[in-house]
């Protein structure tokens, strides 16, 4: 997996069922298989990206993990707006299929 610039993660968004307009603050490499991109709202309410290479089945666990080593209390997942799922898989961002989910947190 590779950091997936500005310009490719602005077609994600509009991908989720969110109508706010995010501002992009910041990415961090969390694992090898795993980025975190940081936004903000108008409001100022905090939102993160997180893409993997796999699905984190255990939401419970995810949300324990991020809180503990990241301080990212979550506070609300985004469903997709096609799907009406967590997850979002997109593939021909390079030779991964990269698997992304939206969450709101404090």
């Amino acid at each position: 997996m590779k950091v997936l610039k500005e310009e490719k993660l602005e077609t994600i968004l509009p991908r989720f069922a969110i109508n706010d307009d995010l501002i992009y603050q910041k990415h961090i490499e969390y694992e090898p298989d795993c980025f975190l991109y940081f936004y903000k709202n108008q409001k100022g309410q905090r939102y993160v990206l997180i893409c993997r290479d796999f699905v984190q089945d255990e939401l419970d666990a995810e949300k324990r993990i991020l809180k503990k080593e990241m301080n990212i209390n979550i506070t609300k997942r985004i469903k997709t707006k096609k799907t009406q799922d967590y997850w979002l898989f997109v593939k021909g961002l390079d030779n991964y299929e990269y698997i992304f989910s939206l969450v709101k947190y404090e």
